[in-house]
């Protein structure tokens, strides 16, 4: 029995969530839109086995009051994607004895590049895990030249699960598909060991006085504050530094955050020139239906 409350327009929620369970034979519950209530209540209800969503739904889940009298114990395991997934997470779902499995894909490679096993989301967390079956990676720098492991680069996808291109757009699938290889623009690196770590999107990186700040690293240092529900951080421009990094920050319920408070965190965990010069404090972050923050909202509050 599986859980579907992603999108069905959304490549995690159709090949994610409901054709593998159909292609088993099994039955899928489909949510027609999250709510942290009434995705508990259907858990329990139907003795879900599984489901697949991004770690914010799986945090909205632990912080909600009814999280910790549902039973999960039908439960086998639950899958993330779409952003690394917090290790605190992990334990809180490990408390009540589920386990994860993660993973990174783009609709361009038929959603599946990189998985782990529930063991390897201790071991290496804030990793995605390794290459999957008959998928070959490749990290590069701008000349297109691998780089060595554990360096950054762009993260390039070739396997059958790669698309042909983009239907009707020759100029756009120019710009992505290079000697069979999907260039996926997201900065990632690889350790030795073959496991991935990715960074966010390259056009998202942030450049301040000439360093390069990646936003993924930032908002996994703010999830492991307590106090923290969600949070994004993206640059904006600034006279001095070229860009300057800004975070927006939801509290857990019942929980009070300053801007003060944060800063000593990040201080403790971040070099001081990748430290956000602003905090801004909202009930919520605004999330699509596929449930990616909506940054250009956020951009739009700064600009009022």
């Amino acid at each position: 029995m599986g859980l579907a409350l992603l999108p069905l327009f959304h490549v995690g929620g159709l090949l994610g969530s409901v054709l593998p369970v159909l292609f088993i034979g099994g039955t899928v519950v489909l949510q027609a839109r999250f709510d942290a209530k009434e995705t508990l209540r259907l858990i329990q209800a139907h003795k879900v086995q599984g489901m697949v969503a991004v770690p914010a739904i799986y945090q909205f889940l632990a912080a909600h009051p009814d999280f910790a009298t549902t039973d999960l114990s039908s439960l086998v395991v639950l899958t993330s994607g779409g952003a690394p997934l917090p290790l605190h997470t992990i334990e809180v779902y490990r408390q009540r004895g589920v386990l994860f499995r993660q993973g990174y894909g783009l609709t361009e490679a038929s959603a599946g590049v990189t998985g782990m096993d529930p063991q390897d989301c201790f071991t290496h967390a804030g990793s995605v895990g390794k290459a999957v079956h008959f998928v070959s990676l490749r990290i590069v720098d701008d000349q297109g030249a691998d780089v060595p492991p554990g360096a950054r680069g762009e993260l390039w996808v070739r396997g059958p699960n790669v698309m042909a291109g983009y239907w009707n757009r020759p100029e756009e699938t120019a710009k992505v598909l290079v000697d069979g290889w999907l260039r996926t623009g997201d900065a990632a690196s690889r350790d030795e060991a073959g496991y991935v770590t990715i960074y966010g999107r390259q056009k998202e990186m942030i450049i301040s006085g000439g360093e390069n700040i990646y936003p993924a690293e930032l908002e996994n240092a703010l999830a492991e504050h307590a106090g923290v529900a969600e949070a994004t951080v993206f640059g904006v421009p600034d006279a001095t530094w070229g860009q300057r990094p800004v975070a927006f920050v939801a509290a857990r319920p019942g929980q009070v955050l300053t801007a003060a408070e944060l800063a000593a965190f990040l201080e403790e965990r971040l070099a001081r020139f990748k430290l956000p010069r602003e905090f801004h404090l909202v009930p919520a972050l605004p999330r699509s239906a596929a449930g990616k923050v909506l940054q250009d909202e956020l951009r739009k509050l700064l600009s009022q």
